[in-house]
């Protein structure tokens, strides 16, 4: 028997997810070189907190692939709530996903 100190458990975050929410959720912020920060401070805020909640031992982010997934294939409505995010450059985070990366890896994700 494993004792409850010895047990592992992992956070895994759907990153496409969070970053919708966010970049949906919050105002227009930027930094001082006017890159668009508002997307990232809000999946920050989204994710830091349960990092702390839960103080997972391993914690991974996915992302969802370009291509449409076998989810698309067999269910027509898959995201079908969702709303369509805005084409470049409008869409900060298609080019600075490098930054989420970045600063979740410097949070141990």
């Amino acid at each position: 028997m494993t004792s409850e100190a010895s047990k592992k458990n992992m956070l895994i975050i759907d990153g496409n997810s969070i970053l919708n929410r966010a970049f949906f959720g919050m105002p227009a912020l930027t930094n001082s070189r006017g890159a668009d920060t508002g997307a990232l401070y809000g999946m920050m805020t989204i994710i830091l907190p349960k990092l702390e909640q839960l103080s997972p031992s391993f914690a991974a982010v996915a992302y969802d692939l370009k291509a449409p997934t076998f989810r698309h294939k067999l269910f027509d409505a898959y995201k079908a709530g969702r709303k369509p995010m805005p084409p470049p450059p409008t869409l900060p985070q298609k080019y600075s996903l490098p930054l989420y990366s970045m600063a979740l890896r410097n949070r141990g994700v």
